[in-house]
Formats: C-alpha cells, structure tokens, sequence
C-alpha cells in the first residue's frame, strides 16, 4: 500500500517532477470518483426497477437497456483507461503523451454524457410515483459528470507540462547529440591534413636522406 501511494505522491520518474507531479494524485481523486459514480448508476438502476415493480407489478413495460447509453459507455471506458494507467504508473511508464491523450478524451467523453444524462432525465416519460427521486439520482450523476469533467481538464494542464518538459529534454538530448556528430566530422576532416603534415615534416627531417648527402659530399671532396 506504501508502495502504491509512494507511486502518486512521490514519483520518482523525472519527467514528473515539478509541478506536473500534480497530475498524479488527480489520479488517484479520480478513481475514488468513478467509484462514487459507478455506485450511484446501479443504485438508480436497482431503485428504479423497484420503483416501477411498485406502481406497475412488474417491469416489463419499462426497457431498462437505455442505461448503457446514459452512463455504461463513459464507465466502462473509464474503467480500461484506469487499468491501464494504474498498470504504467506502476510500472514507471506513465509517458506525458500517454497521459495527455487519455485526458483529452477523458474530457470529451464525461462533458459529451454529463449533458445527455441530465437531457434524458429531464425529458424521461415513463411516470411513476417516484420519478422526482429518479431525476434527483440522474442530476447527481450528471453533476459527478461535470466534475469529472473539470478534473480532467486540470489533468490536462498538467499533462501538458509534462509534455512541454519531455520535448525540452528531448531536444536538449538531441543537441547533446549532434554536438558529438560535429566533433566527430570535425576530428575526420583534420587526420588526412594532420597525417599530409606528418608526412611532409618526416620527408623535410628524414635522418636516412641527410647522412646520404653528407657521403654524397663526402665523396665529392674526395
């Protein structure tokens, strides 16, 4: 559990340090909320069947299916997106981008369904005696929508920070990176002049060809 938590307040990978590490305990604020909206859904579906058996005797006139359109899809995606963030925060292998990504389309996806379920609620005509505390549940889990929503977009603020430093460090490892190129080109294009000069001094001082023309002399003399 020291271990978990450590992962979210504590990380140790470098590209969220600084303000960006933010980002990370927004996560673990927003598992507790798909918590808390995932319970709210079944109860209103659970409190709803109920409700309907009450006034009608059964629940065959009412199709109970339309709840995957209200908030089942926003949910369950929401649950992949989970896993799989928890598993690379785990893991050490939140990349920025990753998590930038997942909070843009985290955000379309609760703002676009906050919407639609407080539309379907309001524009629900299947009465029952209870259908005012039925809208009072939908309007709850439009507004945990909504808040979803906001969290998300200071996800992205973060996310974003997050990745502005990983380009920063790219291109700075980049630079680094075609200095030592440089360098390189530049000790190659100076061994042939160095190795012609060598050659030349070896030529100008060569000991063999000066004592050949002291005997050259020397026997000139003679």
């Amino acid at each position: 559990m020291l271990k978990f938590l450590q992962d979210y307040l504590a990380p140790t990978n470098r590209l969220w340090q600084g303000k960006q590490k933010t980002f990370l305990p927004l996560v673990l604020v927003k598992y507790l909320l798909t918590l808390v909206i995932l319970v709210l859904c079944i109860s209103e579906i659970v409190l709803q069947r109920i409700w309907i058996v009450e006034d009608y005797g059964t629940d065959s006139y009412y199709d109970f299916s339309y709840w995957y359109l209200r908030w089942g899809l926003p949910v369950f995606m929401e649950i992949a997106h989970i896993i799989a963030q928890a598993i690379c925060i785990a893991t050490n292998n939140n990349h920025p981008i990753f998590a930038l990504v997942g909070s843009i389309c985290g955000f379309g996806l609760w703002l676009s369904f906050a919407v639609l379920d407080a539309i379907v609620a309001y524009s629900g005509e299947f009465y029952f005696t209870h259908m005012d505390s039925w809208e009072s549940l939908c309007y709850a889990e439009s507004g945990l929508m909504a808040v979803m929503t906001m969290l998300y977009v200071a996800m992205l603020v973060f996310s974003s920070m997050a990745v502005h430093r990983y380009r920063k460090s790219k291109q700075c490892t980049c630079k680094v990176h075609n200095h030592e190129l440089d360098d390189v080109e530049a000790n190659r294009d100076r061994v042939p002049a160095d190795a012609q000069s060598v050659q030349s001094a070896t030529t100008l001082y060569d000991p063999r060809q000066q004592l050949d023309g002291s005997k050259k002399g020397m026997l000139s003399s003679e």
